[in-house]
């Protein structure tokens, strides 16, 4: 990710910033960073957001410390974790803010559809592709949702390379599979080997089936060979949705079975 460059600073009044769901705090000093972040979850909290990114410096440097020390007592922070670095090994820290509703979700699937659940590590990439395709491909017969087992964010360039093939998947966001675990479901389909080995069983989870794409946030290289390994993972995922359900009924007759308990 690169700096936000001296535009995105007021100059007459250095704390405001456009709100967005990501502030990058390397243009200011540590001496500034507590009251621009507090100023900035008062705008993300006024604006409706439910998860922002604080981009700071990597390891534990004094502007980390004094974020998470800001985020722990803020009264308006549900809870808090530290991300995957950026590129140029920049830290994140992501922030889940408490509201009395969620983002906006598309409309309700038909009576009678199908519940699935992708699910793989962070919830930032993958699943998020393979929720946003299911809506966008087969809402009349799957109700599609996503979860981790280890939430992070929305990947932002997951959300480029699916808008680039005409998906908008900027009203999901990265939660717990925890958090779903009152919801029955027909199918859940881990996306990655570690979310296969963590994944909970609970009561009305349905058939298990272990689906694994290559993880594109791994890929290390210039900027087109990362979009490249996104697009990549994006069109893997495409297909293999086009493909349901019918192939989720072969699938689970080759998986060994990890239906619910």
């Amino acid at each position: 990710m690169k700096a936000m460059d001296d535009s995105f600073i007021d100059d007459g009044v250095p704390h405001r910033m456009p709100i967005e769901d990501v502030i990058d705090l390397h243009p200011f000093r540590p001496s500034e960073v507590v009251s621009v972040v507090e100023e900035y979850l008062e705008a993300a909290i006024a604006a409706g957001f439910h998860q922002v990114r604080l981009i700071h410096g990597k390891g534990k440097g004094i502007q980390r410390q004094a974020i998470a020390a800001l985020l722990a007592r803020h009264p308006m922070v549900e809870s808090y974790t530290v991300a995957p670095p950026e590129a140029g090994g920049w830290g994140a820290t992501v922030a889940w803010l408490r509201k009395a509703e969620m983002p906006a979700r598309p409309v309700v699937a038909p009576k009678g559809c199908l519940k699935v659940l992708f699910l793989c590590t962070a919830n930032a990439c993958r699943s998020q592709m393979a929720e946003g395709w299911a809506r966008a491909l087969k809402s009349d017969g799957i109700e599609a949702h996503s979860a981790g087992v280890a939430p992070c964010y929305l990947h932002p360039t997951a959300v480029r390379v699916m808008q680039e093939a005409g998906v908008d998947i900027t009203h999901q966001y990265s939660k717990h599979v925890d958090d779903l675990d009152e919801k029955s479901f027909d199918f859940v389909i881990t996306l990655c080997d570690y979310a296969d080995a963590q994944c909970p069983v609970f009561p009305g989870h349905g058939v298990r089936i272990h689906h694994p794409f290559e993880d594109p946030v791994r890929v290390r290289g210039s900027e087109d060979e990362v979009l490249a390994a996104f697009r990549e993972t994006r069109d893997r995922i495409r297909a293999f949705v086009e493909g349901m359900p019918g192939n989720l009924v072969t699938l689970s007759r080759r998986s060994p079975s990890k239906t619910s308990r």
